[in-house]
């Protein structure tokens, strides 16, 4: 490498992309990982509190009627209805 300085130059490069690379390889597979289901007991305590939580303030003062077209956050960010 003595005889070559552009290999030196080169080196020092790859040792500085593959420590990078290094650090950024958790947070690859970690948005690739599946998530847990939620245990059913678990999950029915959950859309509980968030009914508590969420759900009374953002109806009240509403006409039934209204109440039934807002969507809590949980539910427009999975698409899902809480039961």
């Amino acid at each position: 490498m003595a005889a070559r300085p552009e290999l030196v130059a080169e080196r020092a490069r790859l040792r500085s992309e593959a420590a990078v690379a290094k650090e950024a390889l958790p947070l690859v597979e970690a948005t690739e990982a599946k998530a847990g289901k939620v245990p059913a007991l678990a999950r029915g305590r959950l859309q509980t509190k968030v009914r508590q939580t969420l759900g009374r303030s953002q109806m009240a003062g509403r006409p039934r009627a209204a109440r039934a077209c807002v969507k809590t956050p949980v539910e427009v960010e999975s698409g899902e209805a809480l039961r």
